[in-house]
């Protein structure tokens, strides 16, 4: 899962994304009846990656790139007044801008500026270097003990091992995953690849063609953190 997630997913949607979770604090699932995480939640609706930049500038918005027919269709997975995830995020606090392309919707949600330290600490990869404040935000099971069982399993993953906190506490149980996974003991400075910025952008050409999900290379990644 967590290759699957390195290659499919922007830096932002792992480490910038959980700080929403105010969005869904009052949504619960229809069928456990429980909170349910914001991230969990995007992705089950057809969130396909989230980017940082715009016109080659960070601006405090996060914006949310999805499928249009999955961000349009009636979500019956909560109990929520609202018909969509489109009618939440319109109605959330945060909410900032709606574009509406060929196959896609990008949604721009206002980052804190209080977080604007932290941000470009993510930006140049320096994880475990995050605020207090911003680590207590990422940390999922702090406010939740249990998160409901959705189909979306990258998006499971991402909320059932806390991941962004697990990330930036460089976490003994992510380092020995992370040894299964490329043969050998990690000894890095951090646990998740630097952003590269390229891919951050949302550009034209994204909105203008079919999606095509990231390729990474795991070990490279990794690589970049060699002591």
């Amino acid at each position: 899962m967590l290759r699957d997630i390195w290659k499919n997913f922007n830096v932002s949607l792992v480490m910038v994304l959980p700080i929403f979770w105010q969005i869904t604090d009052n949504v619960f699932s229809k069928r456990e009846k429980i909170k349910y995480p914001f991230v969990q939640l995007v992705m089950e609706c057809g969130l396909l990656n989230t980017f940082l930049f715009r016109n080659r500038k960070y601006e405090g918005i996060l914006y949310l790139l999805f499928d249009k027919e999955k961000f349009n269709k009636e979500q019956d997975v909560t109990l929520s007044k609202y018909y969509s995830v489109c009618e939440l995020l319109v109605d959330c606090e945060q909410f900032h801008s709606l574009e509406l392309h060929n196959d896609y919707v990008v949604v721009g949600l206002k980052i804190p500026e209080k977080y604007d330290p932290d941000i470009y600490k993510i930006m140049d990869g320096y994880y475990r270097f995050l605020s207090k404040d911003y680590k207590d935000e990422l940390y999922f099971r702090k406010r939740i003990a249990r998160y409901p069982n959705g189909e979306n399993k990258l998006a499971t993953y991402i909320i059932a091992n806390d991941l962004a906190y697990a990330i930036s506490i460089k976490d003994v149980g992510l380092r020995d995953e992370l040894k299964d996974i490329i043969g050998y003991d990690v000894h890095v400075d951090e646990l998740y690849p630097a952003m590269e910025k390229s891919k951050e952008h949302l550009t034209p050409s994204i909105l203008d063609s079919p999606y095509e999900l990231m390729k990474f290379d795991l070990q490279k990644g990794i690589s970049k953190y060699k002591l």
